[in-house]
């Protein structure tokens, strides 16, 4: 992950995660908890937002537009004291503050404990009365092997899921606005995606599988609605997908069936 945000305290690396978090990029805030007891050194050595590498280049756009039209970006607005300007920089404070206290409020837990045996199988994790995250322990091992997370909206952001209960979320899935927008998938716990699942609207459009030695993409599958309708495949590992298939709506292999007649015959 590469660093994209240098903030003066946690109030803010929280604003700003928040904020890349609802476009549904992954991101997370680093060293907030150092500030305690190092006083000699500015917030802004510790406290920064980090965001994975392929999302660098957007998340920056997204941060300068916030800035733009924040208090971080005050340079135009320095010699303006009009009751609109007044009212945008007692917005951002009041917001702020919002965070602020969400952040320092007191985490409360509840859930579902389904085989009553005193542990919850789906727990539910709020500060300040918003739903900050749910853990789900479908296989009954008092591991949670499904993790969602939420904005501070109450908006679903992220979802980790440990499908092969080993204890490692291999799989994660990213929601923008609350819909599902990515999945990738590390089924060989290298930190490199084996499955790349991309979503629009939450239906899915594209799938890219790759060989999980060499990691060079060995297969693209395209989805028309939901349903697979094509598919490319590098046969050899050359890096040049050579064959070709397309599917009927049974996602069968276009005359297949007809092949497998004449055969027959």
């Amino acid at each position: 992950m590469k660093n994209i945000f240098n903030a003066s305290n946690s109030v803010e690396a929280y604003m700003v995660c928040n904020l890349l978090e609802q476009q549904g990029l992954e991101v997370r805030v680093e060293n907030q908890h150092l500030q305690e007891g190092m006083k000699e050194y500015s917030a802004s050595d510790f406290v920064r937002v980090l965001v994975v590498d392929k999302d660098y280049a957007l998340a920056s756009t997204i941060i300068k537009e916030w800035e733009s039209q924040s208090l971080f970006e005050n340079t135009q607005h320095k010699n303006k004291t009009s009751l609109g300007g007044l009212g945008f920089v007692l917005g951002t404070i009041f917001g702020a503050i919002l965070v602020f206290l969400w952040l320092n409020s007191p985490m409360t837990e509840e859930g579902i404990d389904f085989n009553n045996d005193g542990i919850y199988e789906t727990k539910y994790i709020y500060y300040a009365d918003k739903l900050k995250r749910t853990e789900v322990d479908r296989n009954l091992d008092d591991k949670p092997d499904l993790i969602y997370s939420y904005d501070f909206h109450g908006v679903l952001s992220k979802l980790q899921a440990d499908d092969n209960f080993d204890g490692e979320y291999e799989t994660q899935y990213q929601f923008r606005r609350g819909v599902l927008a990515s999945r990738k998938s590390d089924f060989k716990g290298d930190g490199k995606a084996d499955y790349d699942v991309k979503y629009r609207y939450g239906v899915i459009t594209e799938a890219k599988i790759y060989d999980p030695e060499s990691k060079q993409l060995r297969k693209v599958q395209k989805f028309i609605h939901g349903k697979l309708f094509a598919a490319e495949f590098d046969t050899n590992g050359d890096g040049v997908r050579d064959k070709k298939e397309e599917y009927d709506f049974f996602e069968e292999i276009k005359n297949k069936r007809a092949d497998q007649k004449n055969a027959e015959i």
